[in-house]
């Protein structure tokens, strides 16, 4: 959960380049590994100062925090294979998070 300084620059970014933040997002082989997509805790009712409710990345800008997550079974971690889940999934994971820290540097 970003402190509120930066928490504006990753939305101002998603704002300003919303066709790349898209195009990481709302891959298809994103939504295959996390299949909840982004998720923000503790998201605004509101549209953050500065926004409008009609911007097209409205949902992420009210977010306060940028979460992906894989579900994983008890019988996953005796599994030979779970190594490669994970490594799949934080490859994946790599350009969000690098277009988040972007932001913030």
């Amino acid at each position: 959960m970003p402190m509120p300084p930066e928490l504006q620059k990753i939305r101002q970014e998603i704002d300003y380049n919303f066709t790349d933040w898209k195009k990481i997002v709302e891959d298809k082989s994103f939504k295959k590994i996390f299949t909840n997509g982004v998720d923000g805790i503790e998201g605004l009712v509101r549209p953050p100062k500065g926004y409008d409710e009609n911007n097209p990345a409205i949902n992420y800008l009210k977010m306060k925090s940028y979460i992906v997550s894989v579900p994983v079974t008890n019988t996953d971690f005796t599994d030979k294979k779970i190594f490669k889940k994970i490594e799949t999934a934080f490859k994946q994971m790599k350009p969000m998070l690098d277009f988040l820290n972007e932001a913030i540097d």
